[in-house]
């Protein structure tokens, strides 16, 4: 019975608490009064991580997002996608912001795992959904 649990939902840690979340995890608290979110994602980031990261900032907030080297302007978040494990079966990684906003500058980290199946699209758009509901004080006005 617990292979079967890994097989549809994926584990997330955060500061070492554990959580279960499912693909149809819904966003809520949208924030207000950003331009635009600019998602930088350096090499070696998977381009489908970082596709899924922008996505899910898309239906988390309602800021355009854009990716890349977007220029900056006044009231724009510039936030970085830092991954420091990816495999075949786990994820970790971060956002970060560096320019704009208030409130901290480094979101919590996310460790991500499946024990029986390789990362697929769906659970990358899973991790991309959780870490940007984790790291939502980092593009939302105080």
């Amino acid at each position: 019975m617990r292979a079967l649990v890994f097989a549809i939902f994926g584990i997330i840690t955060v500061g070492g608490m554990i959580i279960f979340s499912s693909a149809s995890s819904a966003m809520s608290d949208k924030p207000r009064g950003v331009s635009q979110l600019i998602l930088r994602c350096d090499a070696p980031v998977d381009p489908a991580l970082c596709n899924a990261v922008a996505e899910a900032l898309r239906t988390a907030q309602p800021a355009p997002v854009n990716m890349g080297v977007a220029p900056a302007g006044a009231g724009d978040t510039v936030l970085a996608l830092q991954v420091s494990t990816y495999t075949a079966h786990a994820i970790s990684g971060r956002l970060s912001r560096e320019t704009g906003g208030n409130g901290p500058a480094k979101g919590p980290r996310l460790d991500f795992d499946v024990m029986d199946r390789g990362l697929s699209p769906s659970l990358l758009a899973q991790f991309a959904n959780d870490l940007v509901r984790a790291s939502g004080a980092l593009f939302s006005s105080n």
